[in-house]
């Protein structure tokens, strides 16, 4: 019998087992595809880090995560981490703009509020409209996603977890006190059990009683060749956020990969197993319209591109709680989009959760019982 067994090796059940295999945990990780699979959320070359967010409790758990990259990063000799600096733009009146930075301010984060000429004249590739400002501030960029997931995967079987891949759920039961997990093959049982399965979690939850508001949904990621490849490297060009009726996101190009830009989709639920993976003809002409307006020298061919997942909540705030019922299950899901850069530190919480029921961090936006569950 484990001690701990974790559903799903994306960021967060790898980062769980890493922390709960260095304490001493035995921990068996089933994974239904492979370790740094396509067909998930934990996907990619670079996925942003950064400070800017309308709600100072990310800002805390930003403050104690990046440490944790940057320890893993010295142990490993791994490259992890790429700072870059961020700019989030829009309209000057933009309400969440201006709660970011509020929040900015108010946790002592040191940010810019520049001009559109005072963006231009930092960053030549910004075309900003008149009527819109920028919000800068310099610790930030982007971890090397792929990377990262690996990188705890193979740190956690080190410390003596077991990662089993091609190892899809069939059923899972509940004991007084423990779970026992069936595949195609065989059982496994545990005291603990650490549910991060992605968009795959809904359907795991409901065999648990458990309905919670989660939307899988489909993203669609581009990469442009750009007109100048060495004005969006990492040595000259931020991540970006747009605030709008669209959020568009971008990232520098890495390895000569190209502009990485997508628009932040919240519509539309689909089924993980048989969304469609290729992109959308159209969604490619919405992204190059936007390219073409304020990054004009990244107008070029479509280099690559991609589609992943987000697991949506309806207030975009994660879910990171044990079972209401079940204490001997703890839940990561519903990470929006916006969760990988917190991944590591998320991993030492569930762990926290899993062993103690408890964690000092602030976790009291991520309560299951928000949706009256």
């Amino acid at each position: 019998m484990d001690d701990v067994i974790v559903l799903g090796a994306g960021v967060m059940g790898s980062a769980a087992a890493y922390h709960l295999a260095r304490a001493g945990q035995r921990v068996r990780v089933l994974e239904q595809y492979a370790v740094d699979h396509t067909l998930g959320s934990s996907v990619d070359a670079s996925r942003i880090f950064r400070y800017a967010y309308d709600h100072p409790a990310y800002v805390a758990l930003a403050r104690a995560a990046y440490p944790l990259w940057q320890a893993l990063q010295d142990e490993t000799g791994a490259h992890l981490m790429q700072y870059t600096g961020a700019l989030d733009f829009g309209r000057a009146d933009m309400e969440s703009l201006l709660a970011f930075r509020q929040t900015l301010t108010e946790t002592g984060v040191a940010h810019d509020w520049l001009t559109p000429a005072e963006v231009a004249q930092r960053f030549p590739q910004f075309h900003l409209d008149d009527d819109m400002m920028g919000l800068y501030h310099a610790e930030a960029g982007y971890l090397a996603a792929a990377t990262c997931v690996i990188t705890l995967a193979q740190q956690a079987q080190q410390h003596g977890a077991v990662i089993q891949t091609g190892a899809r759920v069939i059923d899972i039961q509940l004991g007084a006190d423990s779970v026992t997990v069936r595949i195609e093959s065989e059982s496994f049982s545990a005291a603990r059990l650490v549910l991060t399965a992605g968009s795959w979690t809904p359907q795991l939850l409901g065999a648990l009683d458990l309905n919670l508001p989660l939307v899988p949904t489909r993203q669609q990621v581009l990469y442009f060749e750009t007109q100048d490849l060495r004005q969006f490297e990492p040595e000259r060009f931020p991540v970006y956020i747009t605030h709008g009726d669209f959020w568009y996101y971008g990232l520098p190009s890495v390895d000569g990969s190209g502009l990485k830009t997508a628009v932040h989709n919240k519509l539309g639920a689909v089924n993980p197993d048989t969304m469609k993976r290729t992109v959308d003809a159209e969604h490619v002409e919405q992204v190059r319209a936007f390219v073409r307006r304020y990054l004009p020298l990244a107008d070029g061919p479509l280099r690559s591109s991609r589609t992943c997942l987000y697991t949506m909540t309806p207030d975009e705030h994660f879910i990171v709680d044990r079972h209401p019922t079940a204490p001997q299950i703890v839940i990561g899901a519903g990470f929006s989009g916006h969760g990988f850069k917190f991944g590591i530190l998320i991993g030492q919480i569930l762990a926290d959760l899993a062993l103690t029921g408890s964690t000092p961090h602030d976790i009291s936006l991520f309560q299951v019982t928000r949706f009256g569950a």
